[in-house]
């Protein structure tokens, strides 16, 4: 017998006029028959549409990682019916995870339709023609606006699986119950989590969470994809009463991000057995995502760039201006960056799935923002965008986001335009961003390379030569200072870093360590792990560190370990953010530093005008004054402008970097 969908013709767009959209109504779900689900299409001036609506957030791929096979593959469609009252019915095809939350979610639609008149919802993959290139640019420049008006956002986050029983009774049941205690007594305290054999305690509360819903969350979290999709950032912090759902029953967006600061701030909770690494690691990722979400929303409430607490961040690091394009450019840039690790599918969104978030407090009378337009390839997206970011403040900030690897510096893109679609996993943290502010000030001082003016436009230069060399207590200042900026990539001299870290620091801050004893004698036994084979650290370096404090050489005693491992476990946190995938490396003219791994004997460090911190340039062999930039660098005395004359103009030159 012939499948009857065949008769019924594929759906046909209408062209959009400006500012339009289309919305969805759903009408019916005829479960176990072909074409199953209904809907109907409706299109709405935005200007003048009054109707309440929900906004769909979703993975168009697999929702639940580790799933792909049991779901199919990521292209697998279904059809839907589109009903019509004007014309004939007509069907649509649509991805097998959308299609799974309309089927999941139709009853609750319906439900919010008759009890709330809540009737219409708003879908991209349906709501948008996704093969009409210039519809599809209009419409995401209307996306911000699309989900801050709807009614509610609801996040699909898959359906039920073997974590679901106890992760709904978290983000419910126990979630209240600890609402509760915090709104009385305040947030949690370390005294209010205890470990046990087989679970955690809440004294308060005569609450145990068992092993078994420790692992389930972490599963939970570990495995469902929504929560760490770049779109999503957008539609969860401009939405309005967003819900989150797991099958057919809803969380909500408080709970989860109470269990984000438990799990994250808690060691009780971090150390799970029953779940493998590889999990507790996708957990972290995704969950270090929501919190961003959560941080953003924050933010954006308070005015986004225009929110004080982040002005001195927007000045000093990116390097904004008293306008306010400058200052919403500089808060496009802080958005690439914590968003860099997130997921999309189009490339080209890194950058516009961020848009919205900038609209409202772009300036009217200010013309300029970036547009979005998908007849443009992603290495012109991220070339207009680097252009963009350098034209509004006339600063060279946004290159700090270029991190190469090896064998990235032959790419199609030119070597100093960020490729934010590559993730930024394992790599250390911008220097730009290193925040050198005393703690009894508000202040908040960066790294300022070039001095602390500005010429009007950017300009490339270099210090021909430095002031004078590095040796003696400077150069033990400055193995001190790169200890705590940079790691080389490989395992062993990580190893090195760290115990070296440990050893500077007691050493030279152990008289203000009590008991001080501990300091000496821990400091003595990284020193003996410094000369372990397996550090290879150098011995100039090993010298510097051996030569600091200067004191008897001891033992130590075996009740001091656990205290030397505490202070160490925070060293190490430490290092793994900000350390990560660097190298050190000493100049011809006896500067100490530390660099990308990629860096390599021959490479120059120079000094931008307009940049904030020192970059490493790779000479081409084409020509005397062409350079690829191979990424920033930290170099001892030439990070505040020590290395700068601006009164000689022979210090500067004007290059090419390709």
């Amino acid at each position: 017998m012939a499948d009857a969908s065949l008769r019924i013709p594929q759906y046909t767009y209408v062209p959009l006029p400006p500012r339009h959209i289309r919305l969805l109504r759903y009408t019916a779900a005829r479960p176990n028959t072909v074409l199953a689900i209904s809907l109907s299409i409706t299109t709405c001036d935005l200007d003048k549409f009054s109707q309440p609506y929900i906004a769909l957030s979703y993975t168009w791929d697999v929702p639940i990682a580790g799933n792909d096979q049991a779901a199919g593959d990521d292209s697998d469609t279904e059809l839907v019916l589109i009903e019509s009252t004007t014309e004939a019915h007509a069907e649509i095809a649509v991805r097998s995870n959308l299609y799974n939350a309309l089927q999941t979610l139709g009853p609750a639609m319906l439900q919010k339709s008759r009890h709330d008149n809540v009737c219409h919802v708003w879908i991209d993959a349906i709501c948008i023609n996704q093969d009409d290139v210039i519809e599809r640019s209009n419409q995401v420049a209307l996306m911000g606006y699309i989900y801050s008006s709807a009614t509610s956002v609801w996040g699909w986050l898959g359906a039920e699986d073997d974590t679901t029983p106890a992760v709904i009774q978290l983000h419910t049941e126990v979630f209240e119950a600890i609402k509760d205690q915090i709104t009385i007594h305040g947030p949690l305290s370390h005294s209010d989590v205890a470990g046990e054999a087989n679970g955690i305690r809440l004294p308060k509360l005569s609450l145990v969470i068992r092993d078994g819903q420790v692992n389930a969350l972490f599963k939970f979290y570990a495995r469902r994809r929504l929560l760490n999709r770049l779109w999503v950032v957008q539609e969860l912090v401009l939405g309005q009463c967003v819900r989150l759902w797991v099958g057919s029953q809803s969380i909500s967006m408080d709970s989860v991000n109470l269990w984000t600061q438990l799990v994250t701030r808690f060691p009780e909770f971090r150390l799970s057995p029953a779940v493998g690494l590889d999990e507790v690691g996708d957990a972290f990722l995704n969950l270090r995502a929501f919190f961003l979400v959560t941080a953003i929303a924050d933010q954006h409430a308070m005015g986004g760039p225009g929110d004080p607490r982040y002005q001195p961040l927007l000045r000093q690091a990116y390097g904004a201006t008293v306008g306010e394009a400058s200052r919403c450019s500089a808060y496009f840039e802080h958005l690439l960056v914590l968003t860099s690790n997130h997921d999309s599918t189009d490339a080209r969104d890194k950058v516009y799935g961020i848009l919205g978030l900038i609209q409202p407090f772009w300036p009217a009378a200010e013309a300029g923002l970036i547009v979005a337009d998908y007849s443009k390839n992603e290495q012109q997206v991220y070339y207009d965008m680097t252009i963009w970011c350098m034209r509004f403040r006339s600063s060279l900030s946004i290159i700090s986001l270029v991190h190469h690897s090896s064998d990235t510096l032959g790419s199609d893109l030119p070597s100093w335009v960020p490729d934010i679609g590559t993730r930024r996993h394992g790599a250390a943290a911008l220097l730009q961003h290193h925040r050198f502010t005393p703690p009894t000030s508000e202040d908040y001082i960066a790294f300022h390379a070039n001095g602390i003016t500005s010429t009007a436009s950017p300009r490339f230069g270099i210090r021909v030569s430095p002031k004078n060399d590095v040796g003696g207590e400077a150069a033990r200042s400055a193995v001190v200072e790169c200890l705590r900026l940079g790691v080389t990539h490989d395992a062993t001299a990580a190893k090195a870093s760290f115990v070296a870290s440990i050893t500077v620091t007691l050493g030279g801050v152990y008289k203000l360590i009590e008991p001080q004893e501990l300091a000496i004698k821990g400091r003595e036994r990284c020193i003996a792990l410094l000369r372990e084979p397996s550090c290879t650290i150098g011995s100039e370096i090993l010298a510097h560190i051996e030569h600091l404090g200067g004191y008897t050489v001891g033992t130590l005693p075996e009740d001091h370990y656990d205290t030397l491992l505490t202070i160490a476990a925070a060293w190490e946190g430490q290092l793994s953010i900000n350390f990560a995938r660097r190298r050190m490396f000493r100049t011809d003219t006896g500067l100490i530093g530390m660099a990308h791994d990629a860096a390599r004997p021959g490479d120059q460090v120079w000094i931008f005008s307009d940049a904030k911190v020192p970059f490493l340039l790779r000479q081409q062999p084409c020509g005397a004054e062409r350079y690829s930039l191979v990424g920033e660098v930290y170099v001892q005395s030439a990070m505040f402008g020590e290395q700068v004359d601006r009164d000689n103009s022979d210090m500067w030159r004007i290059i090419e970097i390709v």
